[in-house]
């Protein structure tokens, strides 16, 4: 009995596993993966001509292995795109009508930094519909990529779109699509906006495909997050369900450094430190915790959390919430470690805080900055009766914090005459003020009140009340007779907020004349729209001026603009 006719009366699972078992002897003298497919074909290519068996176990084994594996299907434009495709040509048998399940990898580099498509039969296998697969896992490769200094939005969305379309067209029987992150460093989740609009289009294109005209009535879009594990940061901002990342945090919960959870619906942080038992999950090497958009606790009357200690190590806590702390259980066992404190509140929080006592005096010994804000549109009343109510409780948060940010709705000058009262300020080296208007005069008085500042950054500056007899041509012998020296320790002045043309102009005069009485200024950033027409302005202020020993000085801030390109 010859072999072909020996192999068609065994078993079918008899002859797999037969030639299963020489396939996985040679495996290991192909190497890498392109080689292993070349010599993969070539092996399975006589099994096609054995008999009915080995050829049915061919194509089975091939299938099984490529299901049509695609690597930088879509957006490696530059010609050096590697798939498999084309081997099973040799075989005989198009691919594209034999997969099941279609495997795509996505370059996050490639769609950001790369070009616009211009037509869909430019990707490729533009031209190919897959009539049988019903499943398209798409890898997502993110992480550990600098893209931001070439992103063109404006190309990202174009690719997404055309990728899309691309899925809508070839894979027309499509019912699940399954979107898997892939990391370039695996220790990294990293999803980025463009991540997150290829989920959505995706969910879109899953509602097309339900309710439209095809009948598909099933279709399922889902992240695929299990079995990832010893992650020490991710990022998550994504406006959508964000139920799955909560989920990836908690199993990562004993390695994880770095969490930033941005813009997630019905996301706060019971969800994050109660398990689906009810349990507590606690997070011992966590350094950073920055949650924007995301709700904090309820507020409560007893501890929602009693006695727990989820987060023993941060270093961080970043917090725009639309909702309050109600208890103290983020602050639990970290008053050693903290040194970054930002934290929006509402008056439930700034009770919780009162009735814990948060931060007792002398609790915190390693928080240096600490940023405020208040819930809503500014309107502090509700939260904060005065200025000094509003100071007080920031300050008292850490007595000899360097680093310190308000953002206030009170007026100028009933907040600056609270923040210039208490020695204890004196240790303030950057501060930022929002929502209030400087003058020039208020600048001084800031600077002269707090003598170690370095960096300053509010909103554009007016000049201000000045004397009626002193001219704008006069201004330097003025500032100078009146205020100089001070501010020995000051260098940075970041502007904001900028309004227009007449208010740009009143800046550059307040900055040119800092200029004449802090002997170390150095550096004025404005906002980055405006960074040539304020460098005009400080050019033509300089030209009326015409004071040729301070103009070197001068000239200092005008050659350390930032540069735009």
């Amino acid at each position: 009995m010859s072999s072909p006719s020996m192999l068609q009366k065994l078993p079918l699972h008899v002859v797999q596993i037969l030639v299963g078992f020489v396939v996985d002897s040679c495996r290991s003298e192909w190497g890498d993966i392109n080689t292993y497919a070349k010599e993969y074909v070539v092996l399975l290519r006589p099994l096609l001509w054995v008999c009915r068996n080995t050829r049915a176990v061919a194509l089975s084994l091939y299938c099984s292995y490529y299901n049509l594996d695609i690597v930088d299907m879509v957006f490696n434009m530059g010609g050096e795109t590697e798939h498999l495709l084309p081997y099973p040509r040799t075989l005989g048998y198009p691919t594209h009508e034999l997969a099941k399940t279609m495997y795509i990898l996505v370059d996050d580099e490639s769609i950001c930094a790369g070009h616009a498509l211009q037509s869909l039969s430019l990707l490729p296998y533009g031209g190919y519909t897959f009539p049988k697969v019903r499943t398209v896992d798409i890898y997502m490769l993110v992480g550990g990529l600098d893209v931001d200094s070439r992103t063109d939005s404006a190309v990202a969305e174009a690719n997404i779109s055309a990728f899309i379309q691309w899925i809508r067209n070839a894979v027309p029987l499509v019912n699940k699509i399954r979107v898997r992150p892939r990391f370039s460093d695996t220790e990294v989740v990293a999803t980025g906006s463009y991540y997150g609009s290829l989920i959505s289009q995706l969910f879109q294109l899953a509602d097309r495909v339900k309710y439209g005209h095809s009948q598909q009535n099933n279709v399922q879009v889902e992240l695929q997050l299990d079995n990832i594990n010893n992650l020490v940061h991710i990022t998550y901002d994504f406006d959508g369900d964000i139920g799955q990342f909560i989920q990836l945090a908690r199993q990562n919960s004993q390695t994880l450094e770095c969490l930033v959870l941005e813009y997630g619906a019905d996301a706060d942080l019971c969800r994050l430190i109660r398990d689906v038992g009810g349990g507590l999950v606690t997070f011992p090497h966590l350094q950073i915790l920055k949650m924007n958009g995301i709700s904090g606790l309820p507020p409560s009357p007893r501890p929602i959390f009693p006695g727990a200690v989820p987060f023993p190590s941060l270093q961080i806590i970043s917090n725009n919430a639309y909702y309050a702390f109600g208890d103290d259980t983020l602050f639990r066992g970290n008053a050693a470690t903290l040194r970054d404190l930002e934290l929006t509140v509402d008056r439930f929080t700034v009770a919780m805080i009162r009735r814990y006592r948060v931060f007792a005096p002398d609790s915190h010994p390693k928080l240096q900055c600490v940023a405020i804000r208040v819930l809503g549109d500014g309107n502090h009343s509700d939260v904060f009766a005065t200025a000094a109510e509003y100071i007080r409780f920031t300050l008292d948060i850490s007595p000899r914090v360097a680093t310190l940010v308000f953002e206030t709705g009170f007026s100028c000058g009933e907040f600056l005459s609270q923040l210039t009262l208490r020695e204890n300020y004196a240790y303030i080296q950057n501060l930022t003020i929002q929502f209030t208007q400087l003058t020039f005069v208020d600048v001084i008085t800031l600077i002269k009140s707090l003598p170690l500042l370095s960096v300053l950054c509010a909103r554009y500056p007016v000049i201000g009340p000045i004397p009626n007899d002193v001219a704008i041509v006069n201004l330097p012998a003025f500032v100078c007779a009146e205020y100089a020296p001070i501010g020995m320790r000051f260098r940075y002045w970041r502007l904001s907020y900028y309004m227009g043309l007449a208010e740009e102009f009143e800046a550059a005069v307040c900055v040119l004349m800092l200029a004449f009485v802090c002997p170390n200024f150095d550096f004025v950033i404005p906002t980055s729209l405006v960074v040539k027409s304020f460098k005009a302005q400080l050019e033509q202020v300089i030209g009326v001026w015409r004071v040729e020993e301070h103009e070197p000085r001068l000239r200092r801030l005008v050659t350390h603009l930032p540069q735009v390109f």
